[in-house]
């Protein structure tokens, strides 16, 4: 702690086996993942396609191309790659070390040599997606301590000396550069408030229904015909009754690039809460997204509006 204080907010990570068979569901079909140094790789697939829905109409018709081509370059290099190495590895793991066998380094020598499947860049806005994804090997960034990714947005290295050859970073890193990549074209989309409303809604989707799990009563405005109603002012997205006398709050701000609070008052979710513990019993008014709920003392279902007013 003397030579190096910065070691008491590391934490301890133990990457998960490679061999274990992952799939997620990609525009129809299964890819396999390779975990990589992330901790939850599959939360990764399901977030990038959350930014995707919210950012390809703005991203493509400006760039040629949206996240969700990043993403099926990305996850369709991994599937294949797996699929090339997977029939050479053990099942059982060893005590004694790693032990690589001569069928492992040839089927590596042989996926080097195929490069890129044409199949995997056929798709409209899949080439510059990956073009996009590609550096020359000397331009490689490599920041040791970054927080996402320590080689950047970049998927492949172009290699001028051997004929312009682009091989693949390793399978290790590429669900990092991947999750990078979609933030990095996140911020770029975040400029456009179509965008941030449409993200703002999505979230405030998957927040309801994360919500619906514990509670049945999940209250907010009637929905816009495109989704939930959100607002970037200082106000509550969702209530969720508990039972007789306890109401959870949910604020949500959710931006494509990270920000500071649109707001510079106290979040009103915890205001709230305050004034209620300070008056106990006494009626609690919530503004919403849209207009204000009132829950009479008690927040019985009989003594409270159900909805909000204008």
């Amino acid at each position: 702690m003397q030579d190096e204080p910065g070691i008491d907010s590391l934490e301890d990570f133990l990457p998960s086996d490679p061999r274990d068979r992952v799939v997620v569901r990609w525009g129809g079909h299964l890819v396999r993942l390779f975990p990589g140094s992330v901790e939850r790789p599959v939360a990764d697939v399901d977030r990038a396609l959350l930014v995707s829905k919210a950012t390809d109409d703005v991203l493509v018709p400006r760039m040629g191309f949206g996240v969700r081509n990043l993403v099926d370059v990305a996850l369709g290099y991994g599937d294949f790659a797996i699929r090339a190495l997977a029939a050479t590895w053990s099942a059982e793991a060893s005590d004694n070390g790693v032990t690589i066998t001569d069928d492992e380094v040839t089927a590596a020598a042989a996926l080097i040599r195929a490069g890129t499947p044409d199949s995997l860049i056929a798709k409209p806005g899949a080439a510059r997606a990956l073009e996009w994804a590609t550096c020359d090997a000397a331009a490689l960034p490599y920041r040791p301590g970054h927080p996402s990714s320590p080689f950047g947005r970049y998927l492949r290295v172009r290699r001028p000396v051997l004929g312009d050859r682009t091989d693949w970073l390793p399978l290790a890193c590429l669900p990092e550069i991947m999750g990078h990549g979609v933030a990095e074209l996140a911020a770029v989309a975040g400029a456009s408030q179509i965008a941030n409303r449409r993200f703002a809604q999505l979230v405030a989707a998957q927040v309801r229904k994360a919500l619906w799990t514990f509670s049945s009563d999940v209250i907010g405005p009637p929905d816009w015909d495109d989704g939930p109603v959100v607002t970037p002012d200082n106000r509550v997205q969702w209530v969720a009754m508990l039972g007789p006398g306890r109401a959870l709050l949910v604020q949500v701000m959710a931006h494509l690039r990270p920000i500071q609070p649109p707001f510079a008052d106290r979040p009103v979710a915890l205001a709230v809460a305050e004034a209620a513990r300070l008056n106990r019993g006494a009626p609690v008014a919530v503004p919403m997204a849209r207009g204000t709920l009132h829950l009479a003392s008690g927040f019985h279902r009989g003594d409270r509006l159900l909805g909000c007013r204008e």
